[in-house]
């Protein structure tokens, strides 16, 4: 971007260069590579060795190119240059892939204005400033501003679906005063400048203004097409390029994803350094060691002819075999564990994208692991974050209730009042969900005879207060599709048509109202659109019934009444139904209206349409105008939509609490319908105590927060937005985090985007412990970023929440399997994969610690080099890989029928603990002396047939076989789930030893174990240590284990719920067996067969079971799951002592 830009951009239409045929802004070629062949080689090879693994590795081979190095540099350089080799492959063909969709792209033709022609052109020669003509379904090559379609009105639908995910398609509409643009002949001939904001990355804003005929024209995102969307049900368009290739706003918000480290990667680096530390003081002890006995041999005379005249000074010795032990050692940190590592994870993502048990079948969304480094960490939460509207809810909006100059209109129960009856044990129907939400016979009455200003005006603000866009539809009511930004606003307008007020046209500046069988044209003067800021919109009208100049203005009703005239009607019982509304679950909004003096008008619309074409600054100054004019309104009263809990909500959030995890509902919505939405899924419960923080007093709330820390019991927190500025300030966040930590649930109400990101950092920051937020809307996308672990719901509000999360899928009752079967399972396998690791190098590199005794650690290996150089590419490197993605220590239908598992009774911060990691690293110490002293004693007294010893040739080929017998069995013994695939790579990992002992000593790579490979393979004595060394090594695990188990003291409460599961999988059985004869028979055969298919338990709070009966399938009866359990329970209870399902 040039410096001229830093405050805009000017583009003249057709001058795409300057006087001197220079191109004034970028082309439109794209590069997303990262490297070119000349840099491909020396900036991948330093991306590598930054990692600081690699470079350990690299500077460990460097040092044994020095003549005193007991290993060839080969020892190290091949299992370096292997996984070296691998990453710049697959970097190399990932980056190869990218040159290939670059080139592909920039070669992509569209047609160009040249002359009085349009002529194809590729994309990468589209400049600034031309006319480019887009035909249906072509991909738009740059950012565009729409001059005209062949569409009436100049009207475009563009899927978006490449930008931003979303799938429904979006309305751009060009000015009317560009409709003449109709072929290449009128585009030519048009002149005007668009005058810009600079390149930026903000999808949703656009800021201009087009001077036509000195006139300015404000433009909005309204009149922008961006790079990437298609056009859709539009047969051309013609638009203005002003934005090219990597200035799009698609190429500016393409940039990397934002780099997450899980909590045990980083845990990973302070193991490595204290292994690399305790693997130098065993360098130092072995020099000491060195040093004296090499002092004692040449001053005693003894093996003289070792060091005939090679003198050298103490310190020279030592420094030599300090470093010499380090090189015999260095694999004791494992070169393949970050590969190993992350091959691991992207199987555990794969396996989330395959989970059939995360596939919603509504919508066809499976789910995805889009960060491919956090699985372990989804075993580790302690604090989930979670919107209500859309990620709770299914954020399918229905219109229920209103109010309408004081009365209440509307029938009916919702979910969420029928479960707050059932709590306080009212007798009441269940809800009605047969046919329109609304059911009131008297309103509709009222609508049929002659109805009042006041209900009339309210039913014009339905009709026209909105953004929809009406399309032609035949397979929808009214033969109308609304095109609606927001649900609430499309259940609006749809409730309106189904009063007779139908919404079917949008023009510049009018929009047609079918009512009566008559169609309305309604001039429309200005439009104020919703912005969380405002937290309301507005359209300014003719009144379609008496001419004058009306505004109707819907919003957030505190905003609204704070905005109503002196001394407004209706406000008090307004205020009433708008509680009475809230506690039945409903989202509410108020809406008014205003008469406007013409002239007052028209001074405040040129003001209006004067900030509306500034380029920085627009919104305040705009928000500030639409201020004035949004005042001394006059109350019609209140609509209330019912947006329904999805299934299986109440059970997903039950099984995270169980699982000990911190639930907090953080959402916009009304005191009190956050309370009755806590109560109705399960989050707060009829024992518990509720605390709230709903003030704007800094001591009240102080006061509130220190009583609510002295009281006894289950606790449960509620806190509005306003109190939750004060709660989190510097004097008071310390308490405030106490008294949270005390409470099991927790719900802020009233709270804007800005403070569900600010909340969440708060707690991560805090607490030191990690965090996941989900959501399904724009609105959640901070707080997606600021927790550990960011969850989109791929829902009815598009999909920036899925595009900002780490993963993402269909519905909230999803998040219950990701935590407590992937999240818990991943946690054990990366940790018993990183353990492992280490273990296993340490049972291999310690040996050449060992050997030092018998060789006055003059530093000489143990191993064949290249048998040394391979042990963790080719005998090690499969078994562990298998185990991380398919272990499973506890059945998938166990874990998900006790949550309780997630935090492993406790064990879970052994399993993480350093402590854990040096006991692993112990077993491996002494496994490492089993595998040397039972073949020292195995081996010592054998020779072969010719009356020769097997010498140290053998006696190393034994030790290695050995070493790997032990960790092979090992990991067999950590391995609990068995599948063909664990068997042939665990088994036949360890069967490659002897084949390649023998290949190579044949083939005359292994220099120090030619000749050796017969003898010592066919010898009893071989494996008998290999048999022997076995049993040694996993005897005292067996015993250990044992004696746990017998004792009680290492699964408690894994074998308590593998017992209470046999007696209810054994009492479900028993009912499945039984012969159904009668309708209650009928009904539990059904919900137990349900149960036991799935292994969840969907239990929305007054959502009902269908059950058809198995005789008469065309027949239907509707039971609650809390009625299927009274009928089940004394049965279960009598039979088999059980409690509860």
């Amino acid at each position: 971007m040039s410096g001229a830009e830093e405050k805009g951009r000017s583009v003249v239409i057709h001058m795409t260069r300057n006087a001197k045929g220079k191109k004034l802004f970028m082309d439109n070629g794209i590069s997303t590579t990262k490297y070119n062949v000349l840099t491909f080689l020396p900036k991948n090879l330093f991306e590598q060795f930054s990692r600081i693994a690699n470079f350990y590795f690299l500077v460990t081979a460097c040092l044994m190119f020095f003549p005193w190095s007991p290993l060839e540099s080969t020892t190290a350089l091949l299992p370096l240059a292997i996984v070296v080799l691998i990453s710049m492959v697959r970097e190399g063909i990932e980056d190869f892939m990218r040159y290939l969709s670059d080139r592909k792209v920039n070669a992509t033709k569209v047609d160009h204005l040249d002359g009085n022609t349009f002529k194809d052109i590729e994309w990468r020669k589209v400049l600034v400033g031309d006319v480019l003509l887009i035909k249906k379904n072509e991909q738009i090559p740059a950012d565009v501003v729409l001059l005209n379609t062949s569409e009436p009105e100049g009207i475009a639908y563009v899927d978006t679906c490449n930008l931003d995910g979303e799938t429904n398609l979006k309305v751009r509409q060009a000015l009317p005063q560009t409709k003449s643009v109709v072929d290449a002949v009128t585009a030519a001939q048009f002149q005007s400048t668009i005058v810009c904001d600079s390149p930026n990355n903000f999808l949703y804003t656009f800021n201009g203004y087009m001077t036509i005929v000195e006139k300015n024209c404000s433009l909005t995102n309204d009149q922008v097409i961006l790079r990437g969307c298609v056009l859709r049900n539009t047969a051309w368009a013609i638009g203005v390029v002003v934005y090219t290739g990597l200035e799009t706003k698609l190429m500016m918000n393409s940039s990397a994803a934002r780099s997450k480290r899980s909590s045990l990667e980083r845990g990973l680096n302070l193991k490595l350094i204290s292994v690399f530390a305790f693997m130098i003081v065993l360098g130092i002890i072995s020099a000491s060691i060195g040093v004296a006995r090499e002092k004692d041999l040449v001053n005693t005379g003894k093996s003289w002819y070792l060091y005939q005249g090679k003198t050298r000074s103490a310190a020279s010795a030592f420094f030599i075999l300090m470093f010499s032990y380090i090189l015999l050692m260095n694999a004791m940190i494992p070169i393949s564990l970050y590969v190993t590592l992350e091959v691991v994870r992207v199987f555990q993502a794969l396996f989330i994208a395959w989970d059939k048990g995360m596939y919603h079948i509504e919508t066809k969304t499976s789910a995805s692991a889009r960060t491919s480094n956090l699985s372990e960490d989804l075993g580790q939460i302690d604090y989930v974050f979670s919107d209500k509207t859309g990620t709770l809810t299914r954020n399918v909006m229905e219109f229920m209730k209103c109010s309408i100059g004081g009365e209440k209109y509307g029938k009916g129960i919702t979910e969420v009042a029928y479960a707050a009856a059932k709590r306080r044990g009212i007798a009441c129907q269940p809800p009605d969900n047969v046919g329109k939400a609304f059911k009131d016979e008297r309103f509709m009455q009222l609508l049929k005879k002659d109805t009042p200003p006041i209900v009339r005006h309210f039913m014009w603000m339905l009709s026209v207060c909105h953004s929809v866009i009406p399309e032609e539809d035949s397979t929808k009511p009214y033969g109308i599709a609304f095109q609606a930004s927001s649900p609430d606003e499309g259940a609006l307008v749809g409730a309106a048509a189904d009063f007779d007020y139908i919404f079917k046209q949008r023009g510049p500046g009018y929009v047609v109202v079918g009512h009566k069988g008559e169609d309305v044209r309604i001039e429309v003067l200005q439009t104020i659109e919703f912005t969380s800021d405002r937290k309301r919109s507005s359209v300014i009208l003719r009144s379609p019934d008496t001419g004058e100049i009306v505004m109707y203005t819907k919003g957030a009703d505190d905003c609204i009444m704070e905005r109503l005239a002196e001394g407004a009607e209706f406000r008090a019982i307004t205020m009433q139904h708008l509680r009475d509304f809230a506690a039945d679950g409903l989202r509410t909004l108020c809406c008014a209206y205003k008469i406007i003096d013409e002239g007052f008008y028209n001074s405040w619309a040129a003001r209006f349409n004067e900030a509306n074409c500034l380029i920085e600054g627009r919104e305040q100054a705009v928000a500030e105008i639409a201020d004035e004019i949004e005042r001394d309104l006059h109350l019609l009263g209140a609509t209330a939509i019912e947006d329904k809990l999805q299934i299986g909500v109440p059970d997903a959030i039950e099984a995270i609490l169980q699982a000990g995890i911190n639930v907090w509902i953080i959402t916009g919505d009304k005191r009190e319908t956050a309370i009755n939405i806590g109560f109705a899924c399960s989050l707060l419960a009829s024992d518990m105590t509720l605390i709230v923080l709903d003030s704007s007093d800094p001591a009240e709330i102080q006061r509130t927060i220190h009583q609510g820390l002295g009281r006894p019991g289950k606790l449960a927190l509620i806190a509005s937005g306003a109190a939750l500025y004060y709660a989190m300030d510097e004097d008071n966040k310390d308490t405030f985090f106490a008294l949270t930590e005390r409470c099991q649930s927790v719900i802020c109400c009233r709270v804007s985007p800005l403070q569900k990101a600010k909340i969440v950092e708060l707690v991560r920051k805090k607490t030191g412990k990690l965090t996941l937020a989900i959501g399904d809307g724009a609105n959640d996308v901070g707080m997606i970023l600021k927790a550990d672990i960011g969850v989109g719901i791929s829902g009815q509000e598009g999909r920036q929440a899925v595009m900002a999360s780490d993963y993402a899928f269909g519905q909230f009752r999803f998040l219950k399997r990701l935590l407590v079967y992937h999240g818990r399972l991943n946690l054990m396998r990366n940790v018993e994969l990183i353990n492992y690791s280490f273990y296993k190098n340490m049972v291999y590199t310690l040996n050449q610690f060992i050997f030092g005794f018998f060789c006055n650690f003059s530093a000489m290996t143990l191993f064949d080099g290249f048998l040394y150089s391979i042990f963790n590419v080719v005998f090690t490197s499969c078994p562990p890989v298998v185990y991380a993605g398919m272990e499973r220590d506890i059945s998938e239908r166990r874990l998900m029928a006790f949550p309780e598992l997630y935090k492993w009774d406790g064990n879970r911060k052994w399993m993480i603990s350093y402590g854990n990691f040096w006991l692993s690293l112990s077993i491996g110490i002494l496994h490492c002396l089993i595998s040397f002293l039972v073949p020292y004693f195995g081996m010592a007294p054998y020779v072969d047939g010719n009356g020769q010893s097997i010498g140290y040739g053998g006696f190393g080929i034994t030790v290695y076989g050995c070493v790997v017998a032990i960790v092979t069995t090992r990991i067999a013994m950590m391995t609990t789930y068995w599948t063909w695939i664990a068997h042939v790579f665990i088994w036949g990992s360890a069967c490659l030893y002897p084949l390649a002992v023998l290949i190579l000593d044949y083939s005359g790579l292994g220099k120090e174990i030619q000749g050796l490979s017969v003898p010592t393979l066919g010898s009893i004595q071989f494996w008998i240590s290999i048999i022997g060394s076995v049993v040694l090594a996993n005897l005292p695990v067996i015993a250990f284990k044992t004696v746990m188990n017998s004792l009680n003291l290492m699964t408690n409460k894994v074998m308590l719920i593998e017992r209470t599961k046999v007696k209810a999988k054994e009492a479900r059985r028993q009912f499945e067996l039984k012969n159904i004869e009668t309708e209650e028979q009928q009904i539990i055969g059904r919900y137990v067969d349900e149960k036991n298919e799935t292994g969840y338990n969907f239990d929305p709070p007054v959502s009902m079971y269908r059950i058809q009966r198995f005789e008469q399938p065309s027949e239907t009866t509707y039971y609650t799951a809390d009625a299927i359990r009274e009928r089940i329970r004394p049965r279960m209870v009598s039979t088999f002592g059980l409690d509860q399902l």
